[in-house]
């Protein structure tokens, strides 16, 4: 698979939260069905442990229903559509992720900015844009949600 620069070099998200989204962008194809671990893991290339426990933190707040068993597995709690990637992200990653001064000094504001600052307020701003405002049901419509399609 190729990659992107873009999205290659520019690693805002910790990859725990990045196989989050992958997770859930997959499930949201079908939020009704219910998702089993193996498949699931396999489809989306995580970890099958890694990812139960995941998907069990997400059980945990409601984002996501959970049920044992044959057929079981996980499934959206809520409609995909209104589960904004700001929400999955805060839950995995924290709210304090965008406060990071991309030179990597301590204190970095526009009072006392770092040499990357300016470019990077503006990346930072986009970039939490884009989590405010696209849901996992905008995800699922995309082509690539589904590695198996």
């Amino acid at each position: 698979m190729g990659s992107c620069p873009c999205c290659r070099d520019l690693i805002v998200l910790s990859q725990t939260c990045r196989y989050a989204i992958r997770s859930l962008a997959f499930i949201a194809t079908a939020p009704d069905e219910w998702h089993e671990i193996r498949g699931l893991a396999e489809a989306v290339g995580i970890p099958a442990n890694y990812l139960s426990k995941l998907l069990g933190r997400f059980s945990k707040t409601g984002l996501l229903e959970s049920r044992k068993g044959r057929g079981g597995g996980y499934r959206f709690a809520r409609n995909p559509a209104g589960v904004h990637l700001r929400e999955v992200v805060a839950l995995v990653d924290g709210t304090e992720r965008s406060a990071r001064c991309a030179f990597g000094l301590p204190e970095c504001c526009d009072d006392n900015p770092c040499p990357l600052h300016d470019e990077w307020k503006l990346v930072k701003e986009g970039f939490e844009a884009m989590l405010s405002t696209r849901t996992f049901g905008d995800i699922a419509a995309h082509p690539r949600a589904r590695p198996d399609r």
